[in-house]
């Protein structure tokens, strides 16, 4: 899964004061999911979540 905005962005390597982010990663780590994150300050977000398929 892919989303992306054309929002502010933020510096990915500052915490910051919300629980979205770790939210999304512990939902992610309990599928066996991974998750990265693309943002600079002025450039949009990008979060991609990568889950294997059970068949």
């Amino acid at each position: 899964m892919v989303v992306s905005d054309n929002g502010v962005g933020f510096q990915t390597t500052e915490a910051g004061d919300g629980m979205g982010l770790s939210n999304v990663r512990s939902r992610a780590a309990s599928l066996g999911a991974t998750v990265q994150v693309d943002s600079s300050p002025g450039t949009g977000t990008t979060v991609c979540v990568e889950c294997p398929v059970v068949e």
